[in-house]
């Protein structure tokens, strides 16, 4: 939901110059961890981190070193950094291989002087003894190409290898940093590219695209009555559930109890039956807290549907999504809302 959100239409520039204002504003060192939390809070990609930070800011109270700290250890993937290091790793890797390259050739051109020097012996005064020599030199220079050849093949082996390891890492880091880790579905930075993928893919699309956007009603008092341990039970039940039924949907986590799917029906009555059937489905469930064995009750989830349209963009798609969860939340929670424009007459 978009209480507190900060405008992410800023560009890069934009949101580095109001990152540092905050870092003045509220009197915290410019240090790298520090620079990266105020950065991801203007940016507003990581609700989590902007929820944490929002309150503060918009009442301007004073926000402490370790608290960023904190937020930095808890919402800044070290993904991140192992991504950077593969990734120097793998151009350091084609770099080597560029180089064996280019002694292959170097091989070849110092052959290709050794046939030049053997045909000036037999040119300049053909003789049995020129003809000996050039035979030797011929050889010598063979012997050797056959060497540094042997020798760059290895390596050139050994190179492909470890090139085709680091591309494996560095596949494994940017699926580490798709996924949340608290569920092992996709984060926001997945749903973000998946919005990013099905908007330019929309034309291509048979049927309508939908985004439901979903969260738990109270999940506050989950968290204040069993324990945030609870909290987090019920958020990996949720994904699970939800993975268990629909395999092939797009299933994010966007931080906190929030979830989206992204959706391809064929009506608005389709896609409406779809999230009815899921909120129908985690009201029935009865829960027990673990290892305990609590009884929790059951879940009810409020859901906000919007329709993708050409005139979209990742901002106005999630935007009208929200707003339908907002008037699900408004109208009684444990509901579906939907645009009304999206339902047939």
């Amino acid at each position: 939901m978009t209480e507190n959100r900060p405008n992410q239409e800023h560009d890069a520039f934009a949101i580095a110059k109001d990152a540092l204002r905050l870092i003045g504003q509220f009197k915290t060192p410019p240090t790298p961890n520090v620079y990266r939390v105020w950065y991801r809070y203007v940016e507003g990609m990581d609700q989590e981190l902007v929820e944490q930070l929002a309150p503060a800011v918009t009442e301007a109270r004073s926000i402490s070193v370790g608290l960023l700290e904190s937020i930095h250890s808890q919402t800044c993937d070290p993904a991140d950094e192992t991504n950077a290091d593969v990734g120097e790793a793998l151009v350091a890797e084609l770099n080597r291989f560029q180089s064996l390259l280019s002694q292959q050739q170097a091989a070849g051109t110092e052959f290709e002087g050794t046939i030049n020097t053997a045909s000036k012996l037999l040119n300049t005064a053909p003789s049995d003894k020129n003809s000996a020599d050039c035979i030797a030199v011929i050889n010598a220079g063979a012997t050797l190409m056959k060497q540094q050849l042997n020798d760059a093949s290895e390596k050139l082996v050994a190179a492909k290898n470890q090139i085709a390891k680091l591309q494996t890492e560095l596949a494994q880091s940017k699926r580490g940093m798709m996924t949340d880790h608290l569920t092992g579905i996709g984060n926001r930075r997945y749903f973000d590219a998946q919005v990013r993928q099905t908007i330019q893919s929309l034309e291509y699309c048979s049927g309508c695209v939908y985004l439901i956007l979903m969260d738990v009603d109270h999940f506050k008092t989950i968290n204040d009555s069993y324990g945030h341990d609870a909290g987090d039970q019920v958020i990996r039940f949720i994904a699970t559930e939800i993975s268990r039924r629909h395999p092939n949907v797009s299933l994010s986590r966007l931080g906190g109890d929030e979830f989206a799917v992204i959706l391809q029906s064929n009506s608005a009555w389709e896609a409406v039956q779809f999230a009815d059937k899921l909120r129908g489905h985690f009201a029935t469930q009865k829960l027990n807290i673990m290892p305990s064995r609590t009884p929790m009750g059951s879940l009810r989830i409020s859901m906000g549907l919007a329709k993708l349209t050409a005139k979209d963009d990742s901002q106005t798609w999630y935007t009208r999504a929200d707003a339908m969860l907002y008037r699900a939340k408004g109208s009684g929670r444990d509901q579906v809302a939907i645009e009304e424009e999206c339902m047939p007459v």
